[in-house]
């Protein structure tokens, strides 16, 4: 099993300053090829538009990866599809994100357009802008709606907890063994402070629960 993500900057052709968000994602994507390149089929690359793609070995990074972007792009709004899946061919290389396909790619692309369709029809709901498919459809209900839970969590950061957080993940990952005095030596800020902006954003929480699911993630891509 292959894991891909396909995202896609939301109403991106209204946004003011889009080519300067365009060259921001580029580099951002850069950075995080870099530094995941080891688990990466094909590498995170922009390829219709403002929709960017990457096909992955191992799903332990997929949500860090996605949050991490999505972070760094703040306060643009992204939406993403994980899917999970086969390769029926792959005739292209590391930096190349076509001559691939799959059902790994359908899914990832029904995930993605999920998400949309979603948002335009529940109003009274949190909707995540993450959403997972594989071929085991009693998976997919289970994780998504976990994944809608933990944006009613996230929907609420605000801005400074958006700093704090962008630069927890971006140092640290999904790990929760850092330091709350260096990271308040960072920001200039007392060590109580730092731990009062964790608490009221339920970081732990929501770290805790991403990992679960990554847990899952990666269980689902064990199936034969």
């Amino acid at each position: 099993m292959y894991f891909a993500v396909i995202g896609d900057i939301v109403s991106s052709k209204s946004l003011k300053e889009r080519t300067k968000i365009q060259k921001k994602l580029e580099n951002c994507l850069m950075m995080l090829n870099e530094k995941y390149e080891d688990v990466m089929i094909k590498k995170l690359s922009i390829t219709l538009g403002d929709e960017f793609q990457a096909l992955f070995s191992d799903g332990k990074y997929l949500l860090e990866i996605i949050h991490r972007i999505e972070l760094e792009i703040y306060p643009v709004k992204l939406r993403f599809g994980i899917g999970i899946g086969n390769i029926e061919f792959d005739y292209g290389n590391l930096d190349s994100p076509y001559q691939s396909d799959g059902s790994v790619w359908w899914n990832a692309r029904r995930a993605i357009e999920k998400v949309e369709a979603k948002k335009s029809k529940n109003k009274i709901e949190y909707i995540s802008n993450i959403y997972i498919i594989s071929n085991d459809e009693v998976f997919n209900n289970r994780i998504n709606i976990i994944l809608d839970m933990c944006y009613s969590i996230k929907s609420t950061w605000k801005e400074k907890q958006i700093e704090l957080i962008s630069y927890t993940i971006g140092k640290y990952g999904f790990k929760g063994d850092f330091i709350y005095k260096d990271v308040a030596s960072y920001f200039g800020q007392s060590i109580s402070t730092i731990y009062g902006k964790y608490k009221a954003s339920k970081y732990s929480n929501y770290v805790n629960v991403m990992n679960v699911i990554t847990m899952e993630i990666i269980s689902e891509g064990e199936k034969a």
